[in-house]
């Protein structure tokens, strides 16, 4: 009888330890963002966070696509806004136009042929300048994607702060009311950020074919991906301490 009950606390334990190892590997980027806010300053987030696009943007470079930046905060505006369409957007990422003008600027020849000699350009055949053209745009969308999801990020800290001042005085010292906005806000953060993941993985995917098929190595792939990651971790780390 004794072992039994042995065996069954032993059992209870283990089903404990596998919830708590799912939940700590399914919000990892959770539990890795508020380490960040409890050893960080507002200040060294956002240093890492510019330190996370910079890296990230020098990878790019290196691939070939020499004019590379984001989006500043009146053209994501007026992208979400509808000003500006996400065809436009792509192609200021990747500065093939200007914002202040409309105008596109003075071309650069290698811009849509990534790891490709200009010496060499007349003996690429017409399929493979049509991919590294869909490379150059899959990684402008990239850029798109991220300051979507930052703007949008924002907007789940402007609810929370504006579901706030809506409580009453009384409200605001109940333990309770505040953690039902932080529940709510937590639950738009994790719908964001798996929508945001699944575009991201779509657009690796193809970017990893299109690598794959004209010969190119897909080592860009990974440093995407590892700057996605750590920038993602750094944003949640930064909103997480604003709200």
């Amino acid at each position: 009888m004794q072992n039994k009950w042995v065996i069954n606390v032993l059992l209870v334990i283990i089903m404990i330890l596998v919830v708590a190892g799912f939940v700590v590997y399914k919000y990892y980027n959770y539990f890795s963002a508020f380490y960040h806010v409890v050893t960080n300053s507002n200040e060294k987030l956002e240093e890492k966070k510019l330190e996370t696009d910079q890296r990230a943007i020098e990878t790019i470079k290196e691939f070939g696509i020499e004019t590379v930046r984001p989006l500043n905060e009146e053209e994501t505006a007026k992208l979400n806004s509808g000003e500006l369409t996400e065809e436009d957007a792509v192609n200021i990422v990747l500065g093939r136009l200007d914002s202040e003008t409309d105008n596109k600027p003075e071309s650069n020849t290698n811009q849509d042929n990534p790891s490709v000699n200009p010496s060499d350009d007349s003996t690429v055949s017409e399929d493979l300048n049509e991919k590294n053209a869909e490379i150059a745009q899959l990684i402008g969308k990239i850029y798109v994607l991220k300051a979507k999801f930052t703007s949008e990020l924002d907007a789940v800290e402007q609810w929370v702060h504006s579901e706030y001042h809506k409580l009453t005085a009384e409200e605001k010292k109940s333990r309770s009311a505040k953690v039902k906005i932080g529940r709510e806000a937590y639950s738009r953060a994790l719908a964001l950020e798996a929508d945001c993941d699944s575009q991201i993985d779509d657009i690796l995917n193809r970017l990893t074919l299109l690598l794959e098929e004209t010969g190119q190595s897909t080592a860009l792939v990974s440093e995407i991906r590892k700057a996605y990651e750590n920038e993602k971790k750094v944003a949640i780390s930064y909103y997480m301490d604003k709200i």
